[in-house]
Parts: structure tokens; sequence; C-alpha cells
């Protein structure tokens, strides 16, 4: 989470949530700007709408997330987002709850497409091209030869159906495997669930790039300009998945090793280590620091819930849920759910 913080910019306090920006995004709207600017006819204006509509069309997917979690008892303290939704999914305190707050996002990205939809049909627009989530809507402002309400409809229609397909796949850091977590979660527990979201997210990582490949072949002039966004997205769950199933592994690690029954001596224990990891390159080795610099702000995190935890517990005995304040509240969330991880795993 403060890799996440780190590469983002704070927009202010929205509705109670604090809304941050992440480079990804930025990134995401130079890279809108440069493909309307580089067309047989530089359209700058479309450029800039589209960036703003995905803007609001994010914005709203990840407050449907914050609904979804409070009306299940969760909360939503910040919202990072980037150009495919948010990157801190709200604090939720069972997989039934996961899984409305995972749907809600994409939910409404679809009733946004079912509102303009009757419109659009009025205006003569083909619906079937609008429904291919990698050729944006470009012939209605070639056809008006400029920005017309039709085709500001249609980049509406189009972005908001593209966020709600990107994120039902079943990949971290997407509502996919969010979704897909919720439902394992009952069937083999936490820790099996989130290893099999992170595992998928590496097979649908690999899908996506030999998808990029064959559009790119297939037709250069039509999905010219989708093939590398889509071929970096690929790349970004890859290692997405890969670090969720490495932390889950480690953490499956410490608690093998803090939960080893030393009656039986400590040969038995030395048997059972690994031999010496072989020595790495330097970017190896720096990504290994940060990633031990992680789990132990991590270790500290938790060590600090668990000192304020008493305190909390003690005015919950005394005002009950009301008296809390809303940090309080998320605090005691935190560690229930933290709890009730290890719990099933």
């Amino acid at each position: 989470m403060r890799d996440v913080l780190t590469w983002s910019l704070s927009l202010g306090r929205w509705g109670g949530v604090h809304v941050r920006l992440h480079g990804l995004f930025l990134l995401a709207a130079c890279y809108i700007l440069h493909a309307a600017a580089t067309q047989p006819r530089p359209l700058w204006s479309f450029g800039l709408l589209a960036v703003g509509i995905l803007f609001a069309s994010v914005l709203l997917h990840e407050f449907g997330h914050g609904l979804a979690a409070r009306r299940f008892g969760g909360s939503q303290n910040a919202i990072v987002l980037w150009p495919f939704g948010g990157l801190m999914p709200p604090q939720v305190v069972e997989p039934r709850a996961e899984l409305a707050a995972g749907l809600c996002g994409p939910l409404l990205n679809l009733l946004v497409c079912c509102a303009a939809a009757p419109f659009l049909i009025t205006a003569g627009s083909d619906l079937l091209l609008l429904f291919d989530p990698l050729r944006p809507p470009l012939a209605a402002v070639t056809k008006a030869q400029g920005l017309s309400w039709d085709a500001a409809l249609e980049l509406v229609f189009w972005i908001n159906w593209m966020l709600a397909v990107v994120n039902l796949l079943p990949a971290v850091p997407l509502d996919g495997a969010r979704v897909l977590r919720a439902i394992l979660t009952r069937l083999v527990g936490s820790r099996l669930a989130s290893l099999s979201a992170a595992r998928s997210g590496q097979m649908t990582a690999a899908a996506l790039l030999i998808a990029a490949w064959l559009l790119l072949v297939r037709d250069p002039a039509a999905y010219g300009h989708s093939a590398l966004p889509l071929s970096m997205l690929a790349v970004y769950l890859f290692f997405c998945g890969r670090h969720e199933a490495e932390r889950w592994h480690e953490q499956t690690a410490d608690d093998l090793a803090w939960g080893y029954d030393f009656s039986q001596g400590y040969t038995s224990l030395d048997r059972g280590l690994d031999p010496p990891a072989p020595r790495h390159g330097p970017l190896r080795q720096w990504l290994e620091g940060r990633r031990e610099a992680r789990r132990r702000e991590q270790v500290r995190m938790e060590v600090d819930d668990e000192r304020r935890i008493d305190a909390v517990l003690a005015r919950l005995h005394e005002t009950g849920m009301a008296g809390l304040s809303p940090d309080e509240q998320a605090l005691l969330r935190r560690v229930s759910e933290r709890y009730r991880a290890r719990n099933q795993g």
C-alpha cells in the first residue's frame, strides 16, 4: 500500500474519502492525448474529452465499490485511481461483502451504458461497433468533422463498457480477482483462494499478451493504438499476480515458522531448512530489499494495530459501536478481518 501511495497525487477529500491519482492514470492520459494528436487530423478536443470522461467513469466506479462496502459494514477511507478503477479496495469483513463490493463498480459502469444506449440508437449509432473495447469510437468525430453530442455519448458508452469488461477479468488488482477470491474463500479458505486468484491473474496476463500480438498482426490499422496499452496492461497484471502470490507464500512460511513445535528438538527444523539461496544480481537484490522493507512496514503496522486495539475494545464495551470514531471502527474491522483470515487459512 505504501508503494501505491508513493506514486500518487492527492486530490483532497471528496465526500469524506481521500482521493488520490496514481501515476499510471497520468501515463494513460498522456498516451490518449498522443494517440488523438497523431490522427490524420489532430483530435485534441476528443482526447481531452476522453481523459475527462475516463476520470469521471473511474471515480464513479470506485464510489460504487465504497457504497457497496459500507452497505455491508465495510469502509472506504481512501481511493487511488488508475486507468481501470482503484488500487486500494475498500475494507470489508466477509466474503459476501467483498463479492458485492467487487461487482458494484462494473455494475455502475454497465448502468451508464444502459442509460446512454437509447439516445445512441435514436441518433443512429452502431452499438455493435461500440462493444469492441479495443477500438475507440472515432467514426462520429470524423463524420462530423469535430465533436458532437452523439460522438461524446458514444465515448461515454465505450469507456464505461471498456471499464466493465476489463474489470471482470480474474486478475489482481482488477475486480474479477476479488470476485473470484470471494467465491473461493467459502470453498477452500482465504489463503488458497488468494493464491488461486493470483495465479489466475498471471494466466490472464499471458492470454492478453498473446491477444495483443494477434490483433496487431491481423489488423494493425484498426488495433495499432490498442496493442501497446494492452501489452503494458498484460505485463502489469502479470507482475501484480506474481507479487500477490509471493506475498501469500511468505505469510504462509512465516506462520509455519512461528507455529513450529520445538518439543521435538531443533534437529528436524535444521533438516527442513532450505539450502542457502544463490546470490542474485543488483536488480534482484534491490527488489528483494524493497519487498523486505514492505514486509517490515506491514509488521510494524500490525503491531501498532495490536497495541491500539485493547483501548478500542474497552471503549466498545463501554459505549458500543456508535461511540467509536470512524478511525477506531476501521481499526476494529481491520483487525477482525486479519484474525478471520488467519483462522480460515
